[in-house]
């Protein structure tokens, strides 16, 4: 609010530093030099010989203070890509053929071989999955992962809506059972 070109809030602020009796008595008296914008006329400071106080200017005419800038929302934690879409690529024909391949060598030199490969690989816009590396996986033939990495580089993936996104995806091979290949059952129908 303007009130004879001043700021209103500049003029409570000035009131409160020049010890108005409304304010804390605490405050020592300050005098206060205003600095006029070119409209209004100036106001006149207090006789300096008549008071040891220092006097303090003050631009009315300066902008108020900015507010902070609003940051958006971390939105790290949304959920970027649908689990279901990773289990329909995983669990497609093609690509279970794939990734069974790449163990059957490893389990013709150890016929007990068992374990999760983990894998880390970032879905482009494209669909397409690289970088590929190896998580931290247990399964103790180096050359069986090296081949499940080298298998998701072909694999193409449903596109994320926006941008990329990066994905920890933990496939689980077994030597007996139905299935050689277990997936995360997210997104299972």
């Amino acid at each position: 609010m303007r009130h004879r070109g001043y700021d209103l809030l500049s003029l409570l602020g000035l009131a409160l530093l020049a010890g108005c009796p409304h304010g804390n008595d605490a405050l020592p008296e300050v005098p206060v030099a205003v600095a006029p914008s070119p409209s209004v006329p100036p106001i006149e400071a207090p006789d300096a010989a008549t008071t040891s106080a220092p006097i303090v200017a003050v631009d009315a005419t300066a902008p108020a203070d900015t507010p902070p800038a609003v940051t958006p929302p971390d939105m790290s934690a949304a959920p970027a890509y649908p689990a279901s879409a990773l289990y329909e690529t995983f669990s497609s024909d093609a690509a279970r053929a794939k990734l069974i391949a790449c163990y059957l060598p490893g389990k013709q030199r150890d016929p007990k071989l068992r374990g999760k490969v983990i894998v880390k690989f970032t879905i482009n816009s494209d669909g397409t999955a690289k970088p590929v590396a190896n998580e931290g996986s247990n399964l103790t033939d180096d050359a069986v992962i090296a081949c499940v990495v080298r298998a998701i580089k072909t694999l193409h993936f449903q596109k994320p809506i926006e941008g990329s996104v990066t994905v920890v995806y933990p496939l689980i091979f077994r030597p007996t059972g139905d299935e050689t290949l277990i997936l995360p059952n997210a997104g299972k129908k």
